[in-house]
């Protein structure tokens, strides 16, 4: 878990809720009887747990494959700086994020140590640079499973993103999107893809 993912989780949070629990349905239609549709529970389910002052200090996973805890850990000064993640019946680790922040307060580096099965260690890594508008990601991993790449992005003076693009090492460019807003809030989007030679450009206009 990165501290994008974290952000997610957080935005579950009410003002004087300390404790929320949300599960996932998926819409299945009867034809075979009268026509009717049914939400069919699926078995993945979340519960958050968040501080009095409102920052998330626990999340337990329920699947298939089982259920998983993610601690929460700050500093002196409020800023999320590990994750653990264990087995919820065992306590066994699974895995650990270690953030670190520059002088402005940003987040400069994030590590994600995975503990596979047979004591082997997966790491991968998220470098941020800022400079003026712009943040760039740098993304390395020493998996074969993991692609290496880039995602850049650009906010305007009201901090909207305008520009997102992630680069893979392996084949350039995965996307590259384009936002533009108008006086009444109306977004529109050009999105770029870029497939080895071949490149698209669409517009879409979106309403906020």
């Amino acid at each position: 878990m990165f501290y994008e993912d974290y952000n997610s989780a957080q935005k579950q949070y009410a003002n004087g809720i300390y404790q929320i629990k949300q599960d996932t349905y998926n819409p299945k239609v009867d034809i075979q009887n009268e026509p009717a549709l049914h939400m069919n529970k699926v078995s993945l389910s979340f519960r958050f747990t968040f501080s009095k002052e409102g920052n998330l200090l626990e999340k337990i996973e329920e699947s298939s494959k089982g259920k998983s805890k993610l601690q929460f850990f700050y500093n002196n000064s409020n800023q999320l700086i590990r994750i653990l993640k264990s087995e919820l019946n065992t306590n066994k680790l699974l895995g650990e994020t270690t953030i670190s922040y520059n002088g402005n307060n940003k987040v400069e580096l994030e590590t994600y140590t995975e503990y596979e099965p047979f004591n082997s260690i997966k790491i991968e890594q998220q470098k941020h640079n800022y400079y003026e508008n712009k943040e760039t990601i740098r993304y390395t991993s020493d998996s074969d499973l993991f692609e290496n790449g880039t995602y850049t992005v650009c906010y305007d003076d009201k901090n909207r993103i305008i520009e997102e693009k992630l680069e893979r090492d392996s084949d350039g460019i995965v996307y590259w999107n384009k936002f533009e807003f108008d006086e009444k809030k109306k977004i529109q989007l050009k999105l770029l893809i870029s497939m080895k030679i071949q490149v698209k450009l669409n517009y879409v206009t979106l309403k906020l």
